[in-house]
């Protein structure tokens, strides 16, 4: 059951970020024409890529361990394997949580 729901997990992980990397691009791209015009500033489209962006990076943290971690328990993956990429997804989570804080730190300091 347990091992089931990991997968599940994993596959709706993956779902969710690659409609937000979707929703991301055309977030921007909305962004770039209305930045063209002066009646609707790109402003708000730029804030929800940059939501998107956010949202996609968190859910490929997430499908990535969860399936490493779903791959080990039924045998696929090596031991070896399986540290290896959780180490390096737990690195990327650590790098992510770091970027998270200079962009809110950037949003701070833009909006004084």
């Amino acid at each position: 059951m347990g091992v089931s729901l990991l997968q599940q997990l994993a596959q709706w992980a993956a779902a969710t970020a690659f409609l937000a990397c979707l929703g991301c691009f055309i977030a921007a791209a909305l962004g770039i024409q209305f930045s063209a015009s002066a009646l609707m500033p790109g402003d708000a489209a730029f804030a929800l890529a940059r939501t998107m962006a956010i949202l996609g990076g968190a859910a490929v943290i997430v499908a990535g361990l969860s399936s490493t971690l779903y791959f080990w328990l039924i045998g696929v993956a090596s031991d070896r394997a399986a540290v290896m990429v959780g180490t390096g997804m737990v690195a990327a989570a650590l790098v992510f949580v770091g970027m998270l804080g200079m962009l809110h730190a950037r949003g701070h300091a833009a909006h004084r």
